[in-house]
């Protein structure tokens, strides 16, 4: 975090205290710079301490005439989540994401009225039966250049954790691959990985195996110098 002023600036994975003599005006501008192959999300809403919370930009924190030691502690956490673009391998193809809080996104997910075509059907093909675009909060669906005909799904959970969304699915463990555990779905042909809690990965074997390649670090990501 690099506060305007310079003097409220915190490192990356510290937890930095400041204790403010007359807070009666005090004014600072706080930005949270994400790390290579991460998106800063938001500042963290932790109740009636947080100060700009659900906030997706800097944070200008004021503090007026009204406050006293009495108010007591002020906190200033921000969110950041991997950059799901930055997984894919350098000869990706294609790129459709979504990112429900962003301008202009591309909306995958279609109304109920809407029949499945194209990057929707590909869409609903590769989620295996799982809910995924209902419970996700970014999706990015790419397609691979030396295969026109497979893509990766790549998806970044909402408040559904992964047992709920698996619970039912015909999933077959299958060894891990660079660490991170890996399934087979069902009869499909496709593979899920967990890359983290709350990242998922499907794809054919291949495409999947390029994307841990990325995530471990021994592959190139699309994202030029993105060490994730």
């Amino acid at each position: 975090i690099v506060s305007q002023s310079g003097t409220h600036n915190c490192a990356a994975g510290q937890t930095c205290d400041f204790t403010v003599v007359g807070a009666a005006g005090f004014s600072d501008t706080f930005t949270a710079t994400p790390a290579l192959g991460q998106r800063f999300v938001g500042w963290k809403n932790a109740g009636t301490t947080s100060l700009c919370p659900g906030v997706t930009g800097p944070c200008t924190v004021n503090l007026g005439s009204t406050w006293t030691t009495t108010n007591g502690v002020g906190h200033l956490e921000p969110i950041f989540a991997i950059d799901l673009v930055a997984l894919l391998p350098r000869d990706t193809r294609g790129v459709f994401q979504v990112d429900p809080g962003a301008t202009g996104a591309m909306v995958l997910t279609p109304a109920p009225t809407t029949p499945w075509s194209g990057r929707l059907l590909i869409l609903q093909q590769y989620s295996a039966g799982l809910d995924i675009s209902g419970t996700a909060d970014r999706l990015v669906l790419a397609q691979r250049s030396d295969q026109l005909d497979e893509f990766i799904l790549l998806a970044q959970l909402g408040s559904t954790d992964f047992e709920a969304l698996t619970l039912g699915a015909d999933l077959a463990a299958l060894p891990d691959y660079q660490g991170f555990p890996r399934w087979a779905l069902g009869d499909t042909g496709l593979q899920l990985a967990r890359i983290t809690d709350t990242v998922l990965v499907i794809a054919p074997v291949t495409a999947l195996e390029r994307v841990l390649d990325v995530r471990a670090g021994t592959q190139d990501s699309i994202r030029p110098h993105h060490a994730l």
